[in-house]
């Protein structure tokens, strides 16, 4: 048995004030406990509690700003179970629900967390199966790969996952991948009689992914990855889009 604590703080500050109603504090604390019954099997549970505030939520005629505080409790069940020679299965589901004091409209409750599936028939091959419902204030999206100027927030994202890893020699490794992710959309931007206060709305995107790493050394790695992302949209928080992108890294590790 193990007892766990942890506390986690964030700050989201933005240099423009058009951006003031987004600036987020938040404070995350859990407790828990995980029981290890034998091999690499482990059960758990925990409480986690979340305060948060946006400081800056609506600017107020007289001057300064009208905060927006929300809470968020929950209840953690986490388990990784082996499931024969070859696979895993690794869960994390949270009963919990978020409420805004100003920002109504954002409150949820219910079953966030993720269910995953790892298969490694082989030495060489891996693969990584993954549904995910989770929610989340860092959820603004702004910039590439998404629409500037249109100020949405995702309440919920549900997404699903395939990845296969494949181990061609030993310096060379190539990855597949198959994303697609739903978000619930809601406004929470202060009131602006120039815009509806109770707008929402949905998006789907899909996303495809090759690529592949080269390690010459063991402290280089060189990759490359390649993608095309497409969403379709409902309502007016969020627009359609089809993009593809190209990017290469380089690591170099100290050991």
């Amino acid at each position: 048995y193990t007892a766990e604590a942890s506390v986690q703080y964030s700050e989201v500050d933005y240099s423009a004030p058009e951006y003031d109603a987004r600036e987020n504090r938040q404070t995350t604390a859990t407790l828990g406990m995980r029981w290890r019954p034998g091999g690499s099997n482990v059960f758990g549970t925990g409480l986690r509690h979340t305060s948060g505030r946006y400081p800056r939520f609506q600017a107020l005629a007289e001057g300064g700003f009208r905060a927006d505080t929300y809470t968020r409790t929950g209840i953690d069940f986490f388990a990784n179970v082996e499931v024969g020679g070859a696979s895993r299965i690794d869960t994390r589901l949270t009963v919990g629900s978020t409420k805004y004091d100003d920002a109504t409209q954002r409150d949820s409750s219910g079953l966030t967390g993720f269910v995953a599936w790892i298969w490694q028939p082989g030495a060489k091959l891996r693969l990584d199966t993954r549904l995910t419902r989770d929610t989340g204030q860092n959820s603004y999206f702004s910039g590439s790969p998404f629409i500037d100027g249109a100020v949405d927030n995702s309440r919920t994202t549900t997404s699903l996952r395939l990845r296969a890893d494949y181990q061609a020699t030993a310096k060379i490794r190539l990855n597949a991948g198959l994303t697609h992710a739903r978000r619930d959309l809601v406004r929470t931007v202060p009131p602006n009689p120039l815009i509806p206060v109770n707008a929402s709305g949905q998006d789907n995107t899909t996303e495809l992914t090759l690529g592949a790493t080269w390690e010459p050394t063991r402290s280089l790695v060189i990759g490359c990855d390649l993608g095309h992302e497409q969403r379709s949209a409902s309502g007016e928080l969020s627009l359609p889009y089809s993009a593809s992108r190209l990017g290469c890294y380089g690591q170099i590790f100290l050991r």
